[in-house]
């Protein structure tokens, strides 16, 4: 039940609240489920960001920016992989998450659409009622990301216990790693 194609801000502003400026990923290009489900995706840096120049006038990507986005990422495949199990749960029969993921950006009038729509619902409510929503994040900043380039991220669920999420996540520009560590959020859950 993987996704092996790109989804754009459109699927990715039907599943996370955040909005340009502070939306820090551009698209999906892979979800792996499983018990350890791993997501990828990019965000391509424009000529419109903001950009820091140090003394050596070399401009580069905030590594704050770079964090945030792979948080963004771990919320995106625990997303993705909470909708996975809600269908399972309602018995519903699918092929992969790719193929759900294009019914409900297609907002097709269908069973499985209906399900998926009630779950974010569900967890939109569920968000915004609690206030205990921690995170953190142990990182190693390993380089930059410039103008122009697209920066690719990974993680990787590693374990959950209830609403406790464990994952490790890297970033990199042209193949090179910009950043690496580990992830860990939590939600209260009413």
């Amino acid at each position: 039940m993987d996704i092996h194609s790109s989804y754009n801000h459109s699927l990715i502003k039907i599943l996370l609240p955040h909005r340009i400026p502070f939306l820090m990923v551009n698209a999906i290009t892979l979800y792996k489920s499983g018990k350890n489900p791993s997501l990828h995706a990019n965000y391509a840096l424009t000529d419109r960001e903001p950009f820091y120049t140090t003394d050596d006038s070399d401009n580069h990507w905030p590594s704050i920016y770079v964090i945030e986005g792979l948080g963004q990422c771990c919320n995106l495949m625990i997303v993705i992989s909470a909708l996975e199990k809600k269908l399972v749960e309602a018995g519903l029969k699918f092929k992969s998450m790719g193929e759900i993921l294009k019914r409900l950006l297609n907002d097709e009038p269908d069973e499985i659409t209906r399900v998926l729509r009630n779950a974010l619902n569900q967890r939109l409510r569920e968000t915004y009622l609690s206030v205990g929503f921690v995170g953190s994040a142990d990182m190693e900043i390993t380089g930059y990301a410039r103008q122009g380039q697209v920066i690719s991220y990974e993680t990787q669920l590693n374990q959950a216990f209830g609403s406790l999420y464990y994952s490790t996540v890297r970033a990199y520009t042209n193949n090179d790693l910009i950043a690496r560590g580990t992830m860990v959020s939590a939600s209260r859950k009413n």
